[in-house]
């Protein structure tokens, strides 16, 4: 995915230097982050100069590649149960143009996460590659999915489940806020980071 336009009027998030710092701190150069994080170099580039915002999947791939957890960039939503009710909101505390509000529990073991995005107009999210599978069910507005090869002109009450894998963007290109269910395996928030090459170095 490009990267997340910034044409909205909230504040971008100083995630740059940090990050920055944790690859200067590993010996790693802005190729090595990507090719562990499936992010190209130029958007690391502007991310770091805080030109970009990333998503929250790609601030996960990012903590993973160093070997920290989320919330080393973000205090997650913490659930209070299994049950969710429709005004109880757990909004991400991450000051991005997107909403990200989550409905899944925590859970032992847990195998996968759900949230609602909220993607203003002309939001593009960055390319990306993830494994496991998501799935999208859009709420409201209209939203563009690349999935591998494949391109989806979503409206409200279509859904498209793909490998995250192969890679995915999506776009918002038109004029109206998208709400979109978003549902993904594995989870994106409570599970500890898996052991990176780089933790050593």
């Amino acid at each position: 995915m490009p990267h997340t336009s910034i044409k909205h009027e909230r504040r971008v998030p100083v995630f740059g230097g940090l990050i920055k710092r944790l690859r200067k701190d590993c010996c790693m150069t802005l190729q090595e982050l990507s090719k562990l994080t499936g992010l190209s170099p130029s958007f690391l580039s502007l991310v770091e100069r805080n030109k970009a915002v990333p998503s929250i999947i790609s601030l996960v791939n990012i903590a993973q590649a160093f070997d920290v957890d989320i919330d080393h960039f973000i205090k997650p939503a913490v659930s209070t149960g299994t049950l969710h009710r429709h005004d109880e909101c757990d909004r991400l505390n991450i000051e991005s143009p997107i909403g990200f509000i989550r409905l899944s529990a925590n859970l032992p073991d847990q195998k996968l996460d759900a949230f609602i995005f909220e993607i203003p107009p002309g939001t593009v999210l960055p390319r990306e590659k993830a494994n496991g599978e998501f799935f999208y069910y859009l709420l409201s507005g209209e939203l563009k999915v690349m999935a591998g090869s494949e391109t989806f002109t979503l409206l409200p009450g279509d859904s498209v489940h793909f490998d995250a894998s192969n890679g995915y963007l999506a776009e918002n290109s038109g004029a109206e806020l998208v709400r979109v269910l978003w549902v993904g395996n594995p989870p994106l928030l409570g599970s500890p980071p898996p052991q990176s090459t780089w933790a050593s170095r």
